[in-house]
């Protein structure tokens, strides 16, 4: 619960719209119900919020805390705990199923790192491209120093 908390707390504090840090004398509130944010209270159970779930965890960029949060959710619905190494395990499933767009063409893929931006069509071609570019800079600069 505590890497799930954490997690939790710093994606509110970044991300959530309702969240307000001091509200006339009220730290860490809710604006809407006008109360202590349902995360900041010192509480065993991992409590719901209809707009963290429909507001915060729509974009795509919070997939892994998305993941974590419903896997806390349904273990704590059959009565279990998520520790620390339990919750890096789902962290990681969720990073390795996460799909990206490609810069291309737009479509959907799984990259096979962290850094990949296109998929495996559009590669080649920008390889292609590139490898293209450097060659005629290259033979510019032959030109160039010749003559």
């Amino acid at each position: 619960m505590d890497k799930v908390h954490r997690t939790l707390t710093t994606l509110i504090k970044d991300q959530c719209a309702n969240f307000c840090k001091d509200n006339n004398g009220i730290l860490n509130s809710c604006v809407p119900s006008d109360s202590v944010c349902k995360y900041f209270i010192n509480n065993k159970k991992l409590a719901r919020c209809s707009y963290l779930e429909e507001g915060v965890f729509a974009s795509e960029s919070n997939n892994q805390a998305r993941t974590l949060y419903y896997a806390t959710l349904e273990a704590e619905r059959y009565g279990e705990k998520i520790n620390n190494r339990s919750a890096a395990k789902i962290l990681k499933v969720a990073v390795a199923s996460r799909e990206i767009e490609c810069e291309r063409c737009k479509r959907a893929f799984k990259p096979s790192n962290n850094r990949q931006m296109y998929c495996e069509i559009c590669s080649k071609i920008i390889r292609r491209e590139k490898t293209r570019q450097r060659v005629k800079r290259l033979r510019e600069k032959d030109m160039s120093v010749t003559f």
